[in-house]
């Protein structure tokens, strides 16, 4: 790889209210805060030494701020940075090693960086941290890992019925493990939004390539009595946009 090679670096946060610092070397594409789900992310991009600074700086700006102690929040989480992907060629075993050395966090590597290994299996703790192993007390565990591209998308429903947006959430998933055509890839969770009175079907869209979202967010409309919301969390791929016009994209979440 090059160094003028782009790497995307998506990380996870367990806080909200996090300030972003000016980061000089890197592209920002997304920093956002949910208040249900105590959780921020922020996507970023640059060359894999520039993306690499810009982690490690966020890092020691930030766990001062967060407590896995006394944090709440309905997303699930085992680390105050609780995910950090990769997408794009970057060395993780060495960053991660010296996330570990530098901030006494242990890490767990997933996906391309640790071959069978998904998010939802590490947090429930099917494999041991790679470096380090008791988690930190104030900051848990951190996943860190290449991945491939993916999207992370929310349609928030106008109803308080956690049990509705939960059958959706899980007709999802069971479409997915069943190939139904659209739903490849598809993973799916519903939360309660109690601060805005809503529920939310959470997804992960890990095979965009296979996944028209107009349709998908078009079959979870014909699921509903309600018209739901839609917001994309992170970025979109330019080649996504012609099958994705529910969404309101932000021309700095567009990445090639």
């Amino acid at each position: 790889m090059t160094e003028r090679a782009k790497v995307l670096a998506v990380p996870n946060w367990s806080a909200v209210g996090l300030a972003l610092p000016e980061l000089f070397d890197v592209s920002v594409h997304f920093h956002q805060g949910d208040r249900d789900h105590q959780r921020t992310v922020t996507a970023y991009s640059g060359s894999a030494s520039q993306v690499e600074a810009a982690t490690f700086a966020l890092t020691a700006a930030w766990l001062p701020q967060i407590d896995l102690r006394t944090q709440h929040g309905v997303h699930p989480r085992i680390g105050a940075l609780d995910v950090c992907p990769f997408v794009g060629e970057i060395d993780v075993p060495t960053v991660a090693q010296r996330f570990w050395r530098e901030f006494g966090i242990p890490v767990t590597l997933y996906e391309k960086s640790a071959p069978g290994r998904s998010l939802p299996d590490v947090r429930r703790g099917l494999y041991p941290p790679d470096f380090g192993s008791t988690p930190h007390p104030q900051w848990g565990v951190t996943v860190i890992g290449q991945r491939d591209f993916l999207i992370a998308l929310n349609v928030n429903l106008p109803t308080t019925d956690l049990t509705f947006a939960r059958s959706v959430a899980r007709q999802i998933r069971l479409n997915r493990e069943a190939g139904v055509p659209n739903f490849s890839g598809v993973r799916a969770l519903a939360f309660s939004l109690d601060s805005r009175q809503m529920t939310q079907i959470s997804m992960n869209i890990t095979q965009p390539d296979e996944v028209s979202i107009d349709e998908l967010v078009g079959w979870i409309r014909d699921q509903i009595p309600v018209s739901g919301t839609t917001e994309l969390i992170g970025v979109i791929r330019h080649r996504d946009l012609a099958s994705a016009t529910v969404l309101d994209v932000q021309d700095s979440q567009i990445v090639d």
